[in-house]
């Protein structure tokens, strides 16, 4: 059986205009030996038809089907079957760059990493304020080719820089270090990159930012982070919120300085709560529950009002 260097690992969602330009930028990828796992989460569309037809002509890709389980379950079931000692990520509607594998797999066994970081750009598809003024942007801009750090020297970095930039796919790793992280994937959750990142970066020993773009990333109006805010998002934070202050407990008892990676989720959690009607809200009032117990096993929050806050919601 044929070595594989790379898993790219690919959920898939009602992507019929945009699967076929992805899983093209992965088959040019050159120098480097890959298998692409593509995980159909229940598309109602041509999708399918599709990967069938690339499985078809290509035998280093794979299908996954599964039924709508959400991102997250989609790549723990890509990562089950995955026979590369690298795992790389990339969404069904975004691009990756040519020669992206072979960069950073050099790269990571260069300096000996237990992660890379790399970079993105917004690739524009939104006709609103937001899509024109970060169309062709870089996703991290706060931070530049840097030395070897610790994860969570690395993670430290981006949060005082308030750039604390989770996507999956802008970190490159292997199988095994995912595995040793301990991180869950969950079911039918959003946000879920994360806990994700939080729990892999504070694993590592030495991780690095290379501020080349690899990933562009598409701002399309019909997708799952472009929708209004909606009780599924409050739902995704409050599990991001409680994965990483049980992490915390278990890892980083008393220590106050990581409460700011709790506070970040928090405050999500709080701009896109607000946005609900009050009916909404309403049926947020269990999830609201859970994240005022949180907040009532740490005096720290009572400090700066976030308990008084999700008291009046409730």
């Amino acid at each position: 059986m044929e070595k594989i260097d790379i898993s790219v690992i690919m959920p898939a969602l009602n992507v019929e205009n945009y699967i076929a330009e992805a899983i093209e930028s992965i088959l040019s990828q050159s120098g480097i030996n890959f298998e692409l796992i593509i995980i159909n989460d229940g598309s109602k569309d041509s999708t399918q038809k599709i990967i069938d037809n690339y499985i078809k002509r290509y035998s280093n890709i794979k299908c996954i089907k599964q039924n709508n389980n959400g991102l997250s379950h989609a790549r723990k079931e890509g990562l089950n079957i995955a026979r590369g000692k690298y795992i790389c990520f990339c969404d069904a509607d975004d691009i990756l760059e040519k020669n992206a594998l072979r960069f950073m797999k050099e790269k990571f066994e260069l300096f000996k990493l237990d992660c890379l970081v790399v970079n993105a750009r917004f690739k524009n598809e939104l006709n609103n304020s937001f899509g024109f003024k970060n169309n062709g942007k870089k996703i991290i801009s706060k931070l530049h080719d840097n030395e070897v750090k610790t994860g969570e020297e690395f993670l430290e970095a981006m949060i005082n820089n308030y750039e604390w930039r989770y996507a999956v796919w802008l970190y490159f790793t292997t199988k095994q270090k995912i595995i040793d992280s301990g991180i869950s994937f969950f079911k039918n959750i959003i946000h879920e990159d994360a806990p994700y990142n939080y729990q892999l970066l504070n694993s590592c020993k030495k991780v690095k930012f290379i501020d080349k773009i690899i990933y562009n990333y598409r701002l399309r109006s019909d997708s799952l982070m472009s929708l209004l805010p909606n009780i599924r998002d409050v739902k995704g934070y409050v599990n991001a919120l409680y994965t990483i202050f049980n992490y915390n407990e278990l890892n980083f008892p008393g220590d106050y300085n990581k409460y700011k990676f709790e506070i970040r989720m928090l405050d999500q959690l709080i701009e896109v709560y607000q946005q609900l009607s009050m009916l909404e809200q309403k049926k947020c009032s269990k999830e609201i529950n859970k994240v005022s117990k949180i907040l009532e096993q740490r005096n720290f929050y009572n400090n700066i009002n976030y308990k008084n806050l999700f008291d009046e919601v409730r």
